[in-house]
């Protein structure tokens, strides 16, 4: 499990991945909030998307499986033209390149790992281990 994850670091950068992961999954989670209104069009496939984007977005915000939350969260808003918010109430330039600062943070997210304020750096971090030192053996003469 290890290798799913690169490093977990602390300080302010660890903070600086806390804030893109909380915003990118806040967005991923409205995004999956607003598929479930073009669920007149294809609704299985809508279906599909909203639990997915909803579900990227969750993972991202809390730091849980941060890696797969990304690659999905990826997926998702490059389809979110398709299936989240209706055409005609933003114009497709805006919706598009929206979608692909989520994605391409989604996927950045993904590669760099969630940080050390998160669920994975508590449930797969590196521990550091601590050997006690035995004393000397006894003469037994």
């Amino acid at each position: 499990m290890q290798r799913l994850f690169s490093t977990f670091p602390g300080g302010w950068p660890g903070i600086a991945l806390l804030f893109l992961r909380s915003t990118t999954g806040v967005v991923l989670i409205a995004a999956g909030l607003l598929g479930r209104a073009r669920l007149d069009r294809a609704p299985l496939l809508s279906a599909t998307f909203a639990v997915t984007a909803a579900g990227s977005g969750l993972s991202l915000l809390l730091g849980f499986f941060t890696p797969v939350g990304g690659v999905l969260g990826a997926l998702c808003s490059a389809a979110a033209p398709l299936f989240a918010i209706p055409m005609d109430t933003l114009d497709s330039t805006q919706l598009m390149a929206a979608g692909v600062v989520v994605g391409v943070t989604a996927a950045a997210l993904g590669v760099l790992g969630p940080g050390a304020f998160s669920i994975d750096c508590y449930l797969f971090g590196r521990r550091k281990i601590i050997i006690p030192k035995f004393p000397p053996p006894r003469d037994c003469g």
